[in-house]
């Protein structure tokens, strides 16, 4: 896959360990911020975006400029073997409001009220 923006985001606070999210990712506007009663956790997305992109830029593949009230992203992602066990803050300077990440109902389940990637410490 060709990922765009690969380097590290913000290059004065580089880390040595990092995961890079940016690619493709499910997406879909959600109008009227109904996702979870319309079951947007239990089936695939109705677009894709291509992340670190807004879904307001044409280079994000949706290129809508409307008000947009709720969105979800959704991708898999595999935690590499170095980093299980060890979560760091996932930057996210275009999310507000509510930022959440849904466990695999095999893995537990639940909700986790702020968007995480792995990244291991410096320690």
């Amino acid at each position: 896959m060709n990922i765009p923006r690969p380097e590290y985001p913000r290059p004065q606070f580089v880390r040595e360990d990092w995961l890079c999210l940016n690619g493709t990712w499910q997406f879909e506007i959600d109008a009227g911020d109904t996702g979870l009663e319309r079951g947007l956790l239990e089936r695939p997305l109705a677009q894709q975006i291509v992340v670190p992109f807004c879904p307001e830029s044409v280079l994000s593949g949706i290129g809508n400029i409307d008000f947009m009230p709720a969105v979800w992203y959704r991708r898999k992602l595999v935690i590499p073997p170095e980093c299980r066990g060890e979560i760091g803050q996932r930057e996210s300077a275009g999310s507000h409001n509510q930022l959440g990440l849904w466990r695999r109902p095999d893995l537990g389940g639940g909700f986790l009220p702020a968007l995480c990637c792995c990244v291991r410490s410096a320690a």
